[in-house]
């Protein structure tokens, strides 16, 4: 999404009038007033301005001047007089707009500046620092500061006219912050009723990148961070049997909003009542004034063609590192691990070409109108609906079935596969009702001990070296180090994810609002000591149970092995070396020499 940005919106960063460069200046204000202050002088700063925009004509005007579409929605938000309130609105409500199902009928609080309710309105919280780099902060912050625009726009005015130094960093800061919020096509006549006022440029890049996360991009980041509902909550990144699926959705929704757009930009009428994010950008977009024909003049010709150009080059690094990747070769057969209707097809069609030597064009592939039902694959949707067909064609489009009948995976468990492939109903390798009287266990163990060890994604093994990193700090020892880090992964991260489960169950016991629970991420204070000192009770008692089992003989050899630096053998072969070599001869050496002659 990095590259897709920079080759529609341009170079990113220090130096750039550019998206991401307004979202760090917007961060770093807040940061800024609530470092010199603390959150009192933030919240404080952010109701007076809320107040002030609410009351002040002045302000209105250059809102509503300024940027149209922010004032029309804020407007049209008190109006509404919304239920929501910013009262204790925490950043990470904008991490998803294409929310995950158990938000939408319960309606999770995003919160709005513009609603109404009792008392002062609070500042976000847990506002993170943008950086392309850190997964998922870039866009959480596109979304925080779209739905606050005016506020971060005002309170960048407020900063600014409070300091006497035109050079301080605060001054600074506002200054970068309102001119890439100044920034808009060249004026012109606009062909569009009541455009006479039109948005910043950035403000519409925004609502594109928001429109694309919310249709496509929010699935991808989520399926990537899930863990595998076979595997338990600590599998995030081990869900490779799954993405041979996911890919094929990917790319179907991928297609769908490429004709999407591009029947956009060549002037058809095309129904968005389904995509309210992608008709939000359309309609800014469409009230920018054309430029005299040239996308290069920013004007409407370029928003019109952006999200064409962004598509394009996010299909490329879709092509180059998750296709590629999940259809090829060697991967492509973990699917059997999937759904057992598809893993049954695969596996067909695999020994159709592999055992039966016979070709594609020949196989007898499964009716047309052949779908499954897949559950949670998306988290903008509960259930998706796979054609079979369609999926088995494109999963080995471009497969070297010589390849995948060479490989060990396949090559050494032909004979179970086979019989997975010809079974009446569909194995599931995870569900042993479904084996018959077939012991499938050995490529159960294939997918548990090679498919879901290929990692998804690096960020929990960059966890775990960050934590082994941690460890290591105020010169302790290997030894030392290694009993940290193990230490802090079996009770810590345990503990973290345990007493999550158990608040939610609490707060379930008094609410049927799924959005409720779901908001519960972290258990603290009182409750947090108090669950942490009977978790770490429960692990005690575990390994006093293991430790009563064994003979002093077994634990001392334990002990031993574990706290030494080097493995036994690696230990015994150091001895052996060290005994050939002062055991030869005495032998003078060409370097040792030569230190003589320096002397």
């Amino acid at each position: 999404i990095e590259n897709a940005s920079k080759f529609t919106f341009g170079e990113q960063g220090l130096g750039n009038v550019c998206a991401a460069q307004l979202l760090y200046n917007a961060v770093t204000l807040f940061k800024k007033v609530k470092k010199v202050g603390g959150l009192e002088l933030l919240d404080i700063q952010f109701n007076q301005v809320i107040e002030k925009l609410n009351d002040d004509e002045d302000w209105r005007l250059e809102a509503e001047t300024s940027s149209p579409s922010a004032f029309a929605e804020r407007a049209a938000n008190r109006a509404a007089s919304r239920a929501a309130s910013l009262d204790d609105l925490d950043a990470g409500d904008f991490e998803g707009g294409a929310r995950p199902l158990e938000e939408q009928n319960g309606g999770a609080d995003t919160g709005s500046s513009s609603a109404p309710g009792g008392g002062e309105k609070k500042a976000p919280r847990g506002v993170q620092m943008p950086n392309w780099m850190r997964w998922n902060s870039m866009l959480p912050a596109a979304r925080l500061v779209l739905e606050l625009w005016l506020e971060f726009r005002f309170l960048a005015v407020a900063n600014r006219q409070s300091q006497k130094n035109g050079n301080s960093y605060m001054s600074q800061v506002s200054d970068s912050l309102l001119a890439a919020m100044n920034v808009k096509a060249p004026r012109a006549v606009s062909d569009v009723e009541g455009a006479d006022n039109y948005d910043p440029s950035i403000y519409i890049q925004l609502l594109l990148l928001v429109a694309f996360a919310d249709e496509l991009f929010d699935d991808f980041f989520h399926e990537a961070m899930a863990p595998d509902p076979e595997y338990g909550a600590a599998s995030h990144g081990q869900t490779s049997r799954r993405w041979s699926v996911f890919t094929f959705l990917l790319k179907k929704n991928l297609d769908e909003l490429q004709k999407i757009v591009e029947r956009k930009k060549d002037g058809h009428v095309v129904n968005l009542e389904d995509r309210p994010s992608l008709a939000r950008y359309y309609k800014a977009a469409e009230r920018v004034p054309p430029c005299g024909g040239r996308v290069a003049n920013g004007g409407r010709e370029y928003f019109m063609e952006a999200p064409v150009t962004f598509i394009r080059y996010f299909r490329l690094s879709f092509k180059e590192h998750v296709e590629s990747v999940w259809t090829s070769d060697r991967i492509l057969v973990f699917a059997i691990g999937d759904h057992p209707i598809l893993a049954q097809w695969l596996l067909k069609l695999l020994h159709h070409v592999i055992d039966s030597l016979e070709t594609v064009e020949n196989f007898a592939y499964p009716p047309p109108d052949l779908t499954v039902n897949l559950k949670y694959r998306l988290r903008s949707k509960q259930e998706v609906e796979v054609n079979v067909r369609e999926f088995l064609e494109y999963l080995t489009a471009n497969a070297d079935f010589k390849a995948i009948a060479s490989d060990p995976f396949i090559s050494e468990n032909t004979e179970l596969l086979w019989k997975m492939a010809s079974a009446s109903d569909p194995v599931d390798l995870h569900d042993k009702s479904t084996w018959g009287a077939e012991d499938y266990s050995p490529v159960a163990k294939l997918i548990h001990r090679v498919a879901v060890a290929v990692s998804s994604q690096g960020q929990m093994i960059e966890n775990y070296v960050q934590a082994a990193g941690r460890a290591s700090r105020n010169n302790r020892g290997e030894t030392t180090s290694s009993a940290l880090a193990v230490g802090n992964s079996l009770v810590i991260r345990s503990y973290n994810a345990k007493s999550r489960e158990e608040k939610r169950d609490k707060v379930r016991e008094k609410t049927d609002d799924d959005a409720a629970v779901q908001k519960v991420r972290r258990v603290k204070d009182q409750e947090r000591i108090e669950g942490f000192g009977n978790h770490l009770d429960g692990i005690l008692e575990c390994i006093g149970i293991v430790r009563d089992g064994m003979t002093i003989t077994d634990f001392n050899d334990f002990v031993a092995d574990y706290s030494s630096k080097i493995s036994k053998n690696e230990l015994e072969a150091e001895k052996n070396r060290f005994d050939e070599g002062i055991n030869k001869r005495r032998r003078v050496t060409a370097k040792e020499s030569l230190a003589d002659m320096a002397v």
